[in-house]
Order: C-alpha cells, then structure tokens, then sequence
C-alpha cells in the first residue's frame, strides 16, 4: 500500500558546541550555492542542492544534499527526518555519490533511529557502510545501496516500528563533495509497492 509521508532534511555538524542555526556564507562551488556552518571557523559545511529531481539510472531520485569537503577531519553528517513512517517489511535503499572504495565510503556510519508503535520505546541500529556485509548494491550499481530488512533487529521487525531518522555520519577527512539523494523503504511485500521520497521539503536545522 502506498503511504505519503513528508520529510525534512535536517543538517549537522556532531563536534559543533554552538545551539544557534546555520548562519549563510558565501557559495564557493558554483556562486549559487549556499553553504551552512555552526560558526565562522568551523571546517565542516554542507549546502542544500540546487538541482532536484535529477534522474539517476535506478528510478527517480532528488539531489537533495551535498556534503562540503573536509580536509581538517572532524565528524559531519546529513540527517533524513519522517513524520511517522511506519516500518513493515521493507528493505532500506539510499544513493550515494562516491564509490565504494572511496575513503568516505569506509569511513561512513549509517544510524537508524525507530520509535516503537507500542510503548515509544526509541531503537538505535548502527551501521558501518564500508564494512558491514549486510550493505548490499542495487543492481550491481554501487550508488545505489540496499538495507535487507532481515538485517534489521527483531525487535524492530517484530513490531512495525517507526522509523523516525536516519543518520549518514562521516567521520575522520572527508577529501570530496558527497552527494545524498533519494532514501527508499522498497516492500518485500507483492501487495505493497515503494514509498519514495520526492521532492523533499528541506529544512536546515541548528546545530546540536
């Protein structure tokens, strides 16, 4: 069954002290971009993208955020928000712009955040892209990557959870522009059908 759920982006930087939001500073990929920092000094910045509904060769996806280059190391990461997305049986997919033998690939932690239908009970699962065996490509295209919902908790399949965030963490340098796009929940199911992010209502958060 189709379900329409909105979503918004929220942007991070994980060694940021300040609680204030994301002041602009000058675009320095292509005059147009705008990129958001925690503070002036801070090496760690992301841009919303410019060109959505871009079409990439596995369905449509959006181009929905670009990770600036880090060379000074840190942590950053992108952070996918839902209003209520009940997770069934589905299998998780999320493009990705670099390969996989790319440093940032290896370096990258995924976080998925649910909240149980029950009692709100809040479930963390974790894991590390470049390593975990559980991180599958689509279709032999390694930019496209696949979650199998086996790999999942049990307490999370057993109980149609929520799932509420999702988290891409870089850690250590991070030496080109990453690009995130669509994120999917594709059914296993032959009565269900995928429910897609498209065109995303971006909200630039404040640091934590």
């Amino acid at each position: 069954m189709n379900r329409k759920f909105s979503a918004t982006l929220a942007v991070f930087a994980l060694l940021a002290a300040s609680s204030t939001a994301y002041p602009a500073v000058a675009g320095i990929y292509d005059g147009t971009a705008q990129l958001f920092k925690c503070n002036s000094t801070s090496n760690v910045a992301f841009r919303q993208s410019t060109s959505k509904d871009t079409q990439f060769d596995y369905g449509r996806t959006n181009k929905v955020a670009d990770v600036a280059t880090n060379s000074s190391g840190g942590t950053c990461g992108v952070e996918y928000r839902f209003d209520g997305l009940l997770f069934d049986d589905q299998d998780v997919i999320w493009f990705y712009s670099l390969p996989r033998n790319s440093a940032a690939f290896n370096n990258l932690t995924v976080k998925y955040i649910f909240k149980t239908t029950g009692g709100g009970q809040k479930i963390e699962y974790t894991i590390k892209a470049g390593t975990d065996a559980t991180v599958k490509p689509v279709h032999n295209n390694w930019n496209y990557l696949t979650q199998k919902n086996s790999s999942f908790p049990s307490n999370v399949r057993n109980t149609q959870a929520f799932l509420q965030r999702v988290q891409f963490i870089f850690d250590n340098k991070v030496s080109s522009t990453i690009t995130l796009g669509d994120l999917r929940l594709q059914s296993r199911s032959s009565s269900s059908s995928s429910a897609t992010i498209s065109d995303l209502d971006l909200e630039l958060k404040g640091c934590p």
